[in-house]
């Protein structure tokens, strides 16, 4: 038996074309917002960091990131939390056009740091956008060292390789290219002579 296929003109192969496309599009973007932690309650505070809202956050939202979350990662910080209170109030009130005209989130909150009346706020503000929002950095570090330690180089000290992985990371043109100030060879013999002599203690 022998199929007959039709052939179909260009409006219905517009038509299945579209269909298809919006198919595809609409079963990958409800997979894609399923992966997305759109309901982390840390990711949604976060929103007190963006300069063009209306700051209606809690003053409970902002410490739950200064007592539980940041005391905890960032304990150097030691934020007063009176003085907390106090700045995240000022801040609230504040006419805009009192605030510094900046787009850029970082450099406004730097801005709002040398304005004498706000000094615990813009510490934790920069702490938050320390916090990496993905972890392909981490994954971007993990990949250097399997090129550095191969299964030819397993016995490689953890020293060597934390200093051949901090000389990837800080200069990012080849090798051969590279040439060390004087300061650097300076620096590099000094510490070739200290590890010599400690191996002859």
């Amino acid at each position: 038996m022998q199929l007959c296929i039709k052939p179909i003109d260009t409006r219905q192969g517009h038509f299945f074309k579209q269909f298809v496309s919006e198919g595809f599009t609409s079963h990958h973007n409800n997979i894609l917002w399923g992966q997305f932690p759109i309901d982390n309650q840390t990711i949604n505070w976060h929103s007190i960091l963006d300069t063009c809202l209306d700051l209606q956050c809690s003053v409970k939202h902002l410490f739950y990131f200064t007592v539980e979350r940041l005391g905890a990662l960032f304990p150097q910080l030691r934020l007063k939390e009176d003085k907390m209170r106090e700045e995240f109030t000022d801040y609230q009130v504040t006419d805009s056009k009192q605030l510094p005209q900046e787009e850029r989130i970082d450099r406004f909150w730097g801005l709002v740091g040398k304005d004498m009346r706000f000094s615990e706020l813009p510490k934790l503000m920069k702490a938050l956008l320390c916090i990496p929002h993905s972890n392909a950095s981490s994954e971007r570090v993990f990949s250097m060292v399997r090129k550095i330690v191969t299964e030819n180089r397993m016995t490689l000290d953890n020293r060597t390789v934390c200093a051949l992985l901090s000389c990837k990371i800080n200069h990012s043109g080849p090798a051969h290219k590279y040439t060390p100030s004087k300061t650097v060879l300076k620096n590099a013999k000094s510490a070739t002579n200290l590890y010599n002599n400690s191996l002859k203690e």
